[in-house]
């Protein structure tokens, strides 16, 4: 983490990317070490070989990047999900088995130790990105996942969704507390080590897990502040797009909507740079550009369209 000071707290996450913030490098000259892993490292072309894509056809782009710590103390956590639009903001379709899916890869590594009975990683429900689970479309519809919001939503639906109380990614287990205990019964949890990565289909479903006592504990006897860290990396082809609906993309609001609907491979500003098969000309300086001279007026932006949706919530 180029040797800088770690935040402390409970809860840490930078979920709009490390990539893109031209403050990560560790000193006067240094790189963002971040950049290297998600652009520079073999991640892409592991992901574009799971993807199955043809290099000669094909490119993939960095969709995501986040950093999430979580210390002994944190409350914070999400239930079986898929990322929704926030968090992977791409067009989808439901996934058609048997073909293979190429809608994205995630790529989770550890940046510490997390055993088994420590918690505070992450669990996975094996094969649900397929058609071999009983419940995946049930749990789809749980959450709200439907072809016909695929595209986007209006802001003035989205809205109305959230204030409903009808739909919550998170909460699958307040949602359906059926398909929560069918997916607890076959969930698949792993003692991570540090440098560990689990690569994991776009919608394979997915929780975080709980700190245990046995960490909390531990924790205490030597560092009050201790935080597990993890890094996610989302990867999709360069001829996916982004929704055209009302977004909270910082490449749309930074943009005055402007990106909206476009392939990645079309959006302007390099908010979603090629790692595959080769990485873009001059990425360096073009994502110093997009964090300078339009992260900021996206964050303003934002800011205030998480003002009312959390309003909103707290409402409902």
């Amino acid at each position: 983490l180029g040797g800088k000071e770690l935040p402390k707290g409970n809860f840490q996450v930078h979920e709009y990317g490390l990539v893109l913030d031209d403050k990560e490098a560790s000193g006067e000259g240094s790189k963002n070490i971040f950049r290297s892993v998600a652009l520079h490292s073999q991640l892409p072309q592991i992901a574009a070989e799971l993807m199955q894509l043809d290099e000669n056809s094909e490119n993939l782009r960095l969709l995501r990047d986040v950093f999430l710590a979580k210390g002994p103390e944190s409350t914070s956590s999400c239930g079986w999900h898929v990322d929704d639009q926030m968090f992977w903001p791409a067009t989808y379709q439901l996934p058609n088995q048997p073909m293979v899916d190429q809608t994205g890869i995630n790529a989770w590594i550890a940046l510490d130790d997390m055993p088994v009975n420590n918690g505070g990683s992450l669990a996975v429900a094996p094969a649900s990105h397929s058609d071999s689970v009983s419940w995946r479309n049930d749990a789809y519809a749980a959450l709200g996942f439907d072809d016909t919001f695929g595209d986007g939503i209006s802001k003035d639906e989205l809205f109305r969704v959230i204030k409903s109380g009808k739909v919550d990614t998170c909460g699958l287990e307040r949602m359906a507390p059926r398909i929560h205990q069918q997916i607890e019964k076959t969930k698949k949890e792993f003692s991570f080590k540090q440098g560990d990565i689990i690569f994991m289909n776009r919608w394979l479903f997915h929780r975080s897990t709980d700190v245990t006592e046995k960490r909390k504990a531990a924790v205490k006897v030597v560092e009050d502040n201790a935080l597990l860290k993890r890094y996610s990396l989302r990867y999709v082809t360069g001829s996916s797009s982004l929704p055209r609906g009302f977004m909270t993309e910082l490449s749309v609001l930074g943009t005055n909507g402007a990106n909206s609907g476009r392939e990645f491979n079309e959006v302007d500003g390099e908010w979603y740079p090629q790692c595959w098969p080769e990485v873009g000309d001059d990425v360096e300086e073009k994502i110093d550009s997009v964090a300078k001279n339009f992260i900021p007026v996206a964050q303003e932006k934002l800011a205030v369209i998480m003002t009312e949706v959390m309003a909103l919530f707290r409402t409902r």
